[in-house]
């Protein structure tokens, strides 16, 4: 599910792969820690990992239904919360990107609060470099979350970046090196969107155990 410089987290997982005890009515406290005694080294680490998925997928905005839906790279802020990204992560993800963003790709977790439980309007020093394609991108998107009830609050906030950040650096660097001047390479790409706000711990300690 993880590739080295991007947890690539999937919404929703089914945990079927995981091998954890099972708690049932007739199964005691005393039976259920010997059942994760008993767990080896690899399990009980695809233990913690599924219990953080599970965390974070708990953190969805709300309505749930309306917290995945497509933001434009342009809107999104680097946030890196377990590692640093290394230059050998940017040019492999580059390379995956010569032919654009594909339908299917590892979504977005983005939060309009960063790990200090701050927000950030979209201000002159982001629109400044954007150019026309990102704009008129943007002035879609915005279009589109005015006229949502359960999005309308997100108008004109920028979208911190809880897993994703080593393709966010890789994809936008490609598109103004080599793509600035073409349209249909302005995505906007599949995300979703989490509360975060007071949660800043609860979700690094979550990234970092899906990061192992």
């Amino acid at each position: 599910m993880s590739e080295p410089g991007d947890t690539s987290l999937q919404p929703e997982p089914s945990g079927e792969a995981i091998s954890q005890p099972r708690a049932t009515e007739d199964v005691s406290d005393e039976e259920q820690d010997e059942a994760l005694i008993n767990l080896n080294e690899d399990e009980l680490r695809e233990l913690h990992k599924a219990n953080s998925i599970q965390c974070i997928e708990g953190m969805r905005i709300l309505p749930k239904v309306e917290s995945r839906f497509y933001i434009p790279l342009c809107r999104m802020i680097y946030m890196p919360l377990v590692r640093p990204t290394l230059a050998h992560d940017i040019k492999r993800l580059e390379a995956e990107f010569t032919h654009g963003y594909r339908p299917g790709a590892p979504v977005f977790y983005v939060s309009t609060t960063n790990e200090h439980g701050m927000e950030r309007l979209v201000e002159d020093v982001d629109t400044s470099d954007w150019g026309p394609h990102w704009t008129s991108v943007n002035a879609e998107f915005e279009a589109k979350l005015a006229s949502n009830p359960h999005l309308r609050f997100l108008c004109g906030k920028m979208f911190f970046v809880c897993d994703g950040n080593h393709r966010l650096k890789a994809w936008t660097g490609y598109i103004h090196r080599l793509h600035r001047d073409e349209r249909e390479w302005h995505y906007i790409v599949d995300s979703i969107c989490l509360d975060t706000k007071g949660k800043g711990g609860l979700l690094m300690n979550a990234m970092h155990d899906i990061n192992k």
